[in-house]
């Protein structure tokens, strides 16, 4: 299944509002800044992979990638979003709670 930057803005957007963070505490809490998320939630084709990785591990989801079929080197990979129940709540800057995995 191929996923758009659109849709993970999408997602990021949705956990967000539904996590009840406001954008500015996203970007403070997963080290990046308010513009960045503004264009990561637009789908922004040009954001950074290592940020864009940063701010969904912060809102609780893991990334996995791998071969859809076997481990043959022409094979189209696999990309999947893996939404984790959030185990443990820490807090952010300035007191904002945000959810995220934290593996003991």
């Amino acid at each position: 299944m191929k996923v758009t930057p659109q849709q993970i803005g999408t997602l990021i957007r949705t956990t967000r509002k539904n996590l009840g963070v406001t954008q500015k505490d996203l970007a403070l809490t997963s080290g990046t800044g308010l513009r960045f998320i503004i264009d990561l939630e637009k789908g922004k084709e040009t954001c950074e992979i290592g940020k864009t990785m940063t701010v969904l591990h912060t809102l609780g989801y893991v990334v996995q990638i791998g071969a859809t079929r076997g481990h043959a080197k022409n094979r189209p990979q696999r990309v999947s979003v893996d939404p984790r129940p959030p185990r443990r709540v820490f807090k952010g800057l300035h007191g904002s709670n945000v959810k995220a995995i934290i593996k003991p």
